[in-house]
């Protein structure tokens, strides 16, 4: 390539990933065949000042490497497509440049990661913003994907619970970070990979949303995987959908959702929170003229350190999920304040504002000071919660959020500076789409000791808006009235102590 064809074709470029990049929250959502990314490697090899003069060509040539070639080894792979051998100083000047990107375009730079888990200054943002290398997707079909299939269980939350309790043995590190931390972007990611890998497996030709080279990674996965002659144990018709904790906002409690079964008729859900000597069983089978929803919803009328959640079917145990409640290092619950959900302790919690469930005796800050509001003051939930309140706030341009107690503190860091508001979309001065933030909390893999190598650092922050913001109400909006004591026409489920 010559000089003049290699600064028109990256001047150009260049002006069209500008424009890309303001439409995604992860670089790797953005489609470059392997194709292009030679030829970008290329132009940008030629001169050193390239980098500065086109720093979005540069961000995603970095990124869509790491996608294609990425195998425990990196800059031996950048160093080839540029042309020269990349010295230390020259992969350190490649990183700062990438790092300086993501700072100015308001891009997840991931630096909990490093912080927290000792992860790569450099490598892990760029990993993280490839979402899952080519090299990893048969360890996230193998770990993650295949098993949910065979269970018949395609949640993906179901999948992450399931990496937080009893991650598989030998699953590489950078699956299991993107699986536990990857949010919304893992669970889209999760699900249409699924439903992708049964379509092959039936011999449908169903295109998800997903990238070419990832589908055709899946495909190969698929078709050639072990004992692949033998017919596979899938479920097709019957299809289990996961307990879900939630915070109702309309009632004032905290319930759990139990969807109910087509399966069994004896079938049963038991709920428990160890170490109360609490516990209830529901039947998960009923009549469908008799349901209202999807899902028998029990209240929980008293505060918990762990809930348990089992569905049963004679001794059988067919799914089995844990909830971290209040605990010592972890004295608060979120919730979602669009939808309700509860973010598990060992998450993140996305979005900007939040139900937050804490005690009385508690305080709330943020950081930097005047960033925190508290839209609603609801009150005690319904039941046996004296002591506990929960407010709905929001935190648009905090870095962290402390809750104080007597005894001790307990901080979330929120990563991103300069969000925008879910309610605008957009912040005064920023051209770019709303970004999602992700506050961490003092989980266990925060104290991890780090290993060394290369890994992939978990996605927490990007997620894109797909289905349009929930309006947050305004600052001073009449607080709803209190609701009944019960709702009407239900029953709560009742809770039996054993000793």
């Amino acid at each position: 390539m010559l000089w003049s064809e290699a600064l028109d074709y990256l001047h150009d470029r260049n002006k069209e990933l500008a424009d890309a990049i303001r439409q995604v929250e992860l670089i790797g959502e953005i489609p470059v065949d392997e194709t292009e990314v030679a030829k970008l490697a290329e132009a940008l090899g030629m001169s050193s000042q390239y980098l500065r003069l086109y720093p979005h060509a540069f961000a995603v040539m970095l990124v869509s490497v790491a996608r294609y070639d990425y195998d425990s080894e990196f800059w031996p792979h950048v160093s080839k497509k540029v042309g020269r051998v990349l010295k230390p100083s020259d992969q350190r000047e490649f990183g700062e440049q990438f790092e300086g990107y993501l700072e100015r375009e308001k891009l997840a730079t991931f630096r909990h990661l490093i912080r927290d888990e000792g992860a790569l200054r450099f490598l892990a943002p760029i990993l993280a913003h490839a979402i899952v290398p080519r090299a990893l997707v048969p360890q996230f079909m193998e770990k993650a994907i295949w098993p949910a299939i065979q269970r018949g269980d395609y949640s993906a939350e179901a999948i992450q619970q399931r990496f937080t309790t009893q991650p598989p043995a030998f699953t590489a590190r950078p699956v299991v970070r993107f699986i536990l931390h990857g949010g919304s972007v893992a669970r889209d990611v999760i699900e249409r990979s699924i439903s992708y890998a049964v379509a092959v497996t039936r011999g449908e030709d169903d295109q998800p949303d997903l990238p070419a080279w990832f589908c055709e990674a899946i495909r190969t996965w698929v078709v050639t995987r072990p004992l692949a002659g033998r017919q596979p144990r899938l479920s097709y018709g019957h299809r289990r959908l996961t307990p879900v904790l939630k915070y109702d906002s309309v009632y004032c409690r905290v319930t759990v959702e139990l969807p109910y079964s087509d399966g069994d008729r004896g079938e049963r859900w038991e709920v428990g929170m160890p170490g109360t000597g609490i516990s209830y069983t529901l039947a998960a089978w009923d009549e469908a003229w008799r349901r209202t929803s999807h899902a028998r919803v029990a209240e929980l009328e008293h505060p918990f350190d762990t809930l348990q959640v089992t569905l049963r079917s004679g001794d059988d145990v067919l799914m089995e999920r844990h909830y971290a409640g209040l605990r010592k290092q972890w004295p608060a619950m979120f919730f979602d304040a669009r939808t309700g959900r509860f973010v598990p302790s060992a998450g993140t919690v996305t979005g900007t504002e939040w139900y937050l469930l804490r005690r009385t005796d508690s305080q709330l800050t943020a950081s930097p000071p005047g960033t925190l509001r508290v839209l609603e003051e609801l009150g005690a939930p319904l039941g046996s919660w004296d002591g506990y309140t929960v407010e709905r706030v929001e935190a648009p341009g905090a870095t962290k959020l402390t809750i104080t107690l007597p005894t001790a503190d307990a901080t979330w860091w929120l990563e991103g500076a300069g969000l925008a508001e879910l309610a605008g979309g957009r912040v005064a001065g920023d051209p770019h789409p709303a970004r999602v933030r992700a506050a961490h909390g003092p989980d266990d893999l925060g104290h991890r000791e780090a290993l060394p190598g290369p890994v992939l650092a978990p996605v927490t922050e990007a997620v894109r808006p797909r289905r349009g913001w929930h309006r947050p109400a305004p600052a001073g909006s009449p607080r709803r009235p209190r609701p009944p004591a019960r709702p009407p026409g239900s029953a709560p489920a009742r809770l039996d102590r054993r000793c």
